[in-house]
């Protein structure tokens, strides 16, 4: 039992100091705010960053996604890709522009430095 406290205490103090020292999220203008929302909705299930050593099906994204391209970016939500559905029968094009714009918020991921080989 105390095994357990001790590894649940120090798992929030570790997730704690982790999430003290991210950057405050940028504020979001209403745009941005819905397209955060409609991402949360139907993209979290694929791209979300991977948690306690879960990957993901695709990739992380960010502002630096296919290069910021924001027409490519919009081209793909819509018409999906080999592995990802396409968007344009389930959201309108100012919805779709919104997850553009809510992406372009997003900070691109810190690269994790590779382990060294023993």
């Amino acid at each position: 039992m105390i095994a357990r406290l001790v590894i649940f205490t120090l798992a929030f103090v570790v997730a704690s100091a982790a999430q003290s020292q991210q950057p405050a999220p940028p504020q979001l203008d209403p745009n941005q705010t819905q397209g955060r929302a409609l991402f949360s909705k139907s993209c979290t299930i694929c791209h979300l960053p991977p948690q306690l050593g879960a990957g993901t099906f695709g990739p992380q994204l960010s502002r630096a996604t296919l290069d910021g391209n924001e027409s490519i970016l919009r081209d793909v939500i819509s018409n999906g890709m080999p592995h990802m559905p396409g968007f344009k029968h389930m959201y309108q094009a100012d919805q779709i522009d919104s997850i553009v714009a809510y992406l372009k918020t997003v900070p691109a991921p810190t690269p994790i430095a590779p382990t060294p080989a023993r």
